[in-house]
């Protein structure tokens, strides 16, 4: 996937555009969009991307992920064909996933999601597992990791245990 450096400027030449029944030039200036019209001229240094008709659309937000269980079925955690049989298996499975796979997994989803025009999503985060802090601090580094290109908003999903715990509001703030 080609990432804009925001450093650079770019002219998307011969986009569509929703509300144009021609073909569109898209001047990027940095992170901004400075112009958008017909037959634009590259000024110096600009870096030049013919999209050939392809539709250019605001990047995507996904309001309800949950990063902390992305690919937990390639890594052991066992399918079931029933609701209660699913969440007996991922709890089981949560205890022995490291911090680590869980920061590789939502790492690669979010990537995943990036270079699909997902530019913003929200993750759902369970902390009533023992190890929760771990999980979170893993998405927290998911999040930092990806901060230049996808804003990563996390959403604690705790239990009372979490509220009555001396450190809850530690873990909520986070």
């Amino acid at each position: 996937a080609m990432m804009i450096d925001s450093g650079n400027n770019w002219l998307l030449k011969n986009a569509a555009l929703i509300d144009h029944t021609s073909l569109m030039d898209i001047f990027i200036q940095g992170e901004h969009i400075q112009s958008i019209g017909a037959n634009l001229k590259p000024a110096p240094e600009t870096q030049v991307l013919d999209l050939e008709g392809r539709l250019v659309i605001p990047g995507f937000v996904d309001a309800h992920m949950h990063l902390d269980k992305s690919f937990a079925l390639d890594s052991g955690l066992e399918a079931s064909d029933t609701l209660e049989g699913a969440i007996a298996a991922f709890f089981k499975w949560g205890e022995d996933v490291s911090p680590e796979l869980i920061y590789q997994n939502a790492r690669k989803v979010a990537e995943l999601a990036l270079v699909h025009g997902t530019i913003a999503l929200r993750t759902h985060v369970m902390v009533y597992l023992e190890r929760s802090h771990e999980w979170l601090d893993a998405l927290i580094r998911a999040r930092e990791a990806m901060s230049p290109w996808l804003e990563i908003q996390l959403a604690i999903l705790p239990d009372a245990v979490v509220f009555n715990d001396p450190d809850g509001n530690k873990i909520i703030r986070a």
